[in-house]
């Protein structure tokens, strides 16, 4: 699976945790410096991952003792079933694509 990350980018955030920035929020004053800031980020998780230990991760890729990580109500991978007619079509359009 990492080889296809590699080889073939666009498929990457299919098979790794992502992350992406959502919202910023601070001071809306000019000519000042904020007290706090807010950035929220829309991740999502593989199934099977732990949103405990992805937390975990982020706080030590940040590694900043001023920032507080808080996880949101809910935050946990989606897990589907694939015995479906839709997943089957998607399975066999990949496979034909490779």
């Amino acid at each position: 699976m990492l080889s296809l990350g590699i080889e073939e980018p666009r498929w990457s955030a299919l098979l790794s945790d992502t992350c992406s920035p959502k919202t910023l929020e601070s001071n809306p004053k000019i000519n000042t410096i904020p007290a706090n800031t807010i950035l929220e980020l829309d991740c999502r998780l593989l199934p099977g991952q732990n949103p405990g230990e992805f937390i975990k991760t982020l706080e030590t890729i940040i590694s900043d003792n001023h920032m507080e990580i808080t996880k949101p109500p809910g935050l946990s991978p989606a897990v589907r079933s694939t015995d479906t007619t839709l997943y089957q079509a998607i399975d066999s359009a990949v496979r034909f694509s490779f």
